[in-house]
């Protein structure tokens, strides 16, 4: 009984953020791409590795790249290298309250890769409502939450997710040419 009025107040809370929220969404190429914003659940070690590595890959091919993860726990994980919010930082009803994510959810990325295979609620509140000019992530996510869903075919693997998130990103085109009449 609870959990459903926990969902419906989520649902009722979204709903009304997105609707007084406009923001410019547009399809954009990964070459293109000046900043970058990475959300991830960052519970897991071998989950939060080959993130990290790739942040560390798109920084050195000159990109600028923000950070967020997610620790399902209610411990200080101020140690990490990255910024994170964990369950302490969620309102009864799932939705982020922490200055963090809020600041995240402010940022004018061209691009954000939503990385997380088994996506929570809290994930994709902060995935919809952020200013994101393109938003990608997996087919399991809300709908409203990205514009580029990819279906892995129940693989597991963040680092095969990342590869296929790159290769359509880097075919992506944000303009197209006429054709010959």
């Amino acid at each position: 009984m609870f959990e459903k009025l926990r969902q419906r107040l989520f649902q009722r809370d979204l709903k009304k953020k997105l609707h007084n929220q406009r923001h410019k969404r547009a399809s954009l190429s990964l070459e293109k791409a000046r900043y970058i914003g990475i959300l991830f659940d960052g519970t897991e070690l071998e989950n939060r590795n080959p993130v990290l590595a790739y942040a560390r890959q798109l920084k050195k091919s000159g990109k600028r790249v923000k950070l967020l993860g997610f620790m399902d726990n209610t411990a200080d994980n101020s140690n990490h290298p990255f910024p994170n919010f964990n369950r302490k930082d969620l309102s009864w009803f799932f939705t982020p309250k922490s200055e963090e994510t809020r600041r995240f959810i402010q940022e004018p990325f061209d691009i954000l890769l939503h990385l997380s295979l088994q996506p929570q609620p809290w994930m994709n509140y902060i995935a919809t409502l952020s200013a994101a000019r393109f938003r990608v992530g997996s087919a399991r996510a809300a709908a409203e939450a990205c514009d580029l869903m990819l279906d892995m075919n129940k693989s597991e693997d963040i680092q095969e997710f990342i590869r296929q998130a790159e290769q359509y990103l880097q075919k992506m085109q944000s303009q197209y040419e006429s054709l010959p009449a």
